[in-house]
């Protein structure tokens, strides 16, 4: 570990510690896109200052033959977790949970409680991962694309399952040929409170209180408009006053939401009034945004050429270049960090810490408050 002097502005901002990850036996962050399993890591805050890392890793030597355990795994991936004390850094907690290659993440819900996925199995756990509840995410059907995904709504209420089942055609993926079934949990329970079906592939999506934000189940292709998707299963437009504008658009906080696209980052209430707008350069994308409280962090992306392993043909992908965070209530910009790793993991707290993985560093800012 190494302790810094805290100096945070925004155009030399300083860490006030950092810390090398491999020594907690984590490989370095970086993801290779043909294999899922390697892009199954984040960092995460908990409201009682305790910071969350967490890491799928594969074994050196292929496990020993044996039946899937109940998290979906046969022993040969594992998810590497360690709990960390904001205020220094120093360990609270190490942990290392069977997991397959698929689906892992770790997503608070509220009250100090956590939502752990490894593979087929969703827990519900305390911030000491002792477990309260769980339930299996079982894939039963015959269509070659099968898999679930899950989030969680801003207030930390509810969690939401999308189970989705397609069969691919050769040229797109029609309304006829995919199925999405919607469970919605209560997060301090697991128990079902709503669930519904749309006929079509619900991606991209998010979860908010009461909704899911996602692009009309029943587009046109080639017409992408994002709204609502209540628990009824009913789909409605958000109109962006002012702005003609195609938004990519996903659930911010409890009753906000960004908007990104078309060479800005919008923050819009769930009526579409604008709160916060960021123009961005020609060549940037806005990659990823978060928002803690009042405080808000925005990725910024160069478009680089790159490759899948063991194909012979370049392909475009994002490079993070800069991560910046605002101020919503001020819309002052609070710090610019340069971002020299191809991959980046970022979470904020409510109370303006930022926590920053790059390759094998993990490194906490603080705010000027």
């Amino acid at each position: 570990m190494v302790l810094l002097e805290a100096l945070a502005w925004a155009g030399n901002p300083r860490p006030v510690w950092t810390i090398d990850l491999e020594k907690h036996d984590f490989r370095t962050f970086q993801t290779q896109i043909n294999l899922t399993w390697s892009k199954q890591q984040n960092v995460v805050f908990l409201a009682s200052g305790r910071l969350i890392i967490y890491q799928v890793n594969q074994l050196a030597e292929p496990a020993r033959l044996s039946a899937r355990n109940s998290s979906g795994g046969a022993g040969n991936f594992f998810l590497e977790i360690r709990v960390l004390d904001v205020r220094d850094g120093h360990l609270i907690q190490a942990l290392r949970l069977p997991t397959d290659a698929t689906f892992s993440t770790i997503l608070p819900t509220r009250s100090g409680k956590l939502v752990v996925r490894t593979g087929e199995t969703l827990r519900l756990c305390t911030q000491e991962f002792q477990t309260l509840a769980s339930r299996t995410l079982p894939l039963e059907s015959e269509d070659p694309i099968e898999f679930w995904q899950t989030g969680v709504s801003p207030s930390g209420g509810h969690i939401a399952l999308v189970h989705e089942m397609a069969t691919p055609s050769p040229m797109l993926i029609t309304d006829e040929e995919a199925t999405s079934e919607i469970e919605i949990l209560d997060a301090d329970t697991l128990k079902t409170v709503k669930k519904f079906r749309v006929s079509q592939r619900l991606s991209p999506w998010s979860a908010g209180d009461g909704f899911l934000v996602t692009a009309d189940p029943g587009h046109v292709v080639g017409e992408r408009r994002f709204g609502f998707l209540d628990f009824e299963g009913n789909w409605t437009a958000l109109a962006v006053q002012g702005d003609k504008c195609n938004y990519h658009l996903s659930a911010l906080g409890l009753r906000s939401l960004a908007a990104r696209g078309c060479g800005r980052l919008a923050v819009l209430s769930t009526s579409g009034e604008k709160l916060f707008a960021r123009n961005v350069a020609s060549h940037d994308i806005v990659g990823s945004v978060r928002l803690s409280g009042r405080y808000l962090a925005m990725e910024l992306d160069h478009q680089i050429m790159g490759s899948i392993p063991g194909a012979n043909f370049p392909i475009m992908v994002p490079k993070p270049e800069r991560l910046e965070l605002y101020d919503l209530d001020t819309k002052k910009l609070l710090l610019s960090i340069a971002v020299k790793s191809k991959n980046l993991y970022y979470a904020i707290s409510d109370n303006g810490a930022l926590a920053v993985i790059e390759g094998s560093t993990l490194a906490v800012y603080r705010t000027e408050n």
